[in-house]
């Protein structure tokens, strides 16, 4: 997917997420009004990205300060449309805010959500921002809101309600999965397991595929990434498997697990795991590496020895 279409629908479903929040909790009033509704909420739900990035700005991303990042644009909102009180602008701006957005982002990519009472970076990955099965009857609910002349409220309730549970169903997924995998492939130390979602800069036509999953677990001497599917069932089917012979170190990252590279930036020494067993009560690994065939055995656990072969 290109990236400026990926970014392009990643602003948009924070916009109509924003958008749809902000209506339901303003005054429906009359049609003029009600797009104004639209494109206040919408630029409330995107409005931290318009103060700054949560790498540079990291109070931009914080609950905290969300009433603070539309403060403004209720100002606006308040000189433009007098009817509405300026305290029910503010906090319908500032549910979309964290509704339209800090959700939303927390859903697909680590932020400072704590900010600043804590640094660190939370995150649930479980979205693909961008997704159409959020964008979509987002916008198709705001759509009939504003060509509707009663209970226009009613379809974009519906489709709040629909993005929510979507989401719970993606975390529930997600957890399914994270079962799955740690049970799958247990190995004799400290292992982390990410499942994400398996459309990043993607753009599937076929909406089925926005809902499969992939997984990738890590150790010191250990590396796997595949396919999950839907609900785990590919588990194994599209694997790659690297081996360390020498103990790394991993560290967290950007909300996901990887390798500390050295400090001489040289690629670790790996080998593509083409078949594991056991035998005799021992874990062993054949693998190639520059076209070479290696065989290890784990003598204790974690602890790994070369195994001269004929």
């Amino acid at each position: 997917m290109d990236a400026h279409l990926y970014l392009f629908f990643h602003i948009l479903s924070h916009a109509l997420l924003g958008a749809a929040i902000f209506y339901i909790l303003l005054p429906e009033g009359t049609w003029v009004q009600r797009i104004a509704s639209v494109f206040i909420g919408g630029l409330s739900g995107i409005a931290p990205d318009l103060l700054g990035g949560r790498d540079s700005q990291p109070w931009t991303h914080s609950l905290l300060f969300a009433p603070l990042v539309v403060l403004w644009i209720a100002l606006i909102a308040k000189l433009l449309l007098r009817k509405v009180s300026f305290w029910r602008w503010w906090g319908a701006s500032t549910a979309s805010a964290i509704g339209g957005h800090l959700f939303l982002d927390y859903m697909g990519h680590d932020i400072p959500l704590l900010y600043p009472f804590s640094d660190k970076l939370l995150i649930m990955e479980a979205l693909t921002l961008g997704d159409p099965w959020v964008w979509f009857p987002l916008a198709a609910g705001l759509l009939l809101a504003i060509c509707l002349k009663r209970k226009t409220k009613f379809p974009v309730l519906l489709a709040v309600i629909f993005v929510l549970l979507y989401c719970v169903y993606k975390i529930i997924v997600k957890s399914i999965i994270y079962q799955e995998v740690e049970a799958r492939y247990p190995v004799g130390e400290i292992s982390y397991i990410t499942v994400t979602p398996n459309t990043y800069y993607e753009f599937p036509i076929d909406p089925r595929t926005w809902l499969k999953f992939k997984y990738r677990t890590i150790s010191s001497h250990h590396s796997q990434m595949g396919e999950a599917g839907y609900w785990g069932e590919k588990l194994g089917s599209s694997d790659w498997h690297h081996f360390y012979p020498e103990k790394q170190e991993v560290i967290f990252l950007r909300g996901e697990y990887t390798l500390k590279l050295r400090n001489n930036d040289e690629d670790p020494f790996l080998i593509v795991v083409s078949k594991e067993w056991v035998e005799d009560g021992y874990h062993y690994i054949e693998g190639t590496f520059d076209d070479k065939t290696y065989l290890y055995k784990e003598i204790t656990p974690g602890k790994w020895d070369e195994v001269e072969q004929n």
